[in-house]
């Protein structure tokens, strides 16, 4: 069977309940058995219910081809070897790092960086955390909120007196091609699990309220 999390039917969460449920489950109730779950996001089974700590282990299978990442670069127009071989060390074989790293670097062109003074940081959340710096403020309280969301429809924002001009839904829709920005396929969109996370922790507490 298929079990999607974050399927866009009846509840949130609710609907891999019947296989992760602590008392009823199909993985609790089948002893001696090695699940194996595969997806693009990791379960949230930890955060919602304190039985599954210690009981689920994660191991990313990160190491896509180089020859891809190039040949994705390339279609970006990004061929200098040096600029490349920046961006393959900063994406550690992740495609999700990959795009991110990529939208970094033409985000810093646009603000007028020399692209080999552009520094891609250390690691995932450090070049995360650089791209946000470089929002301006629209786009920032936006991601932020959406950090807080969970799951949303751009009617959501809509509905708000903050997003009543052309300027701030013209920024909305930009921010909502972002790579990190998922989208259900039912016209609901929710943020990558990383990105959640790093945004969701350094949440500015006006915007969180």
């Amino acid at each position: 069977s298929h079990v999607n999390e974050l399927a866009c039917v009846g509840y949130e969460y609710e609907n891999d309940k019947w296989l992760r449920d602590n008392r009823y489950g199909v993985c609790t109730r089948c002893k001696y058995t090695l699940w194996v779950i595969t997806g693009r996001e990791k379960i949230k089974w930890e955060k919602l219910d304190d039985f599954w700590k210690d009981k689920i282990h994660y191991h990313e299978m990160i190491d896509f081809s180089t020859e891809y990442a190039k040949e994705y670069l390339k279609e970006q127009k990004i061929t200098d070897s040096v600029i490349v071989a920046k961006i393959l060390k900063a994406a550690k074989g992740v495609p999700f790092h990959l795009y991110l790293s990529t939208e970094y670097f033409f985000q810093q062109i646009e603000a007028g960086i020399n692209i080999y003074d552009i520094d891609f940081g250390q690691d995932y959340e450090d070049i995360f955390m650089r791209y946000i710096q470089y929002m301006n403020d629209d786009e920032k309280a936006i991601v932020y909120m959406m950090s807080c969301m969970g799951r949303w429809r751009k009617e959501m924002f809509y509905a708000s007196n903050l997003f009543t001009s052309a300027g701030i839904r013209l920024t909305l829709e930009r921010v909502h091609g972002l790579s990190f920005v998922k989208s259900t396929g039912n016209g609901e969109y929710y943020l990558h699990a990383e990105a959640e996370e790093i945004l969701k922790k350094r949440c500015p507490t006006e915007i969180k309220q």
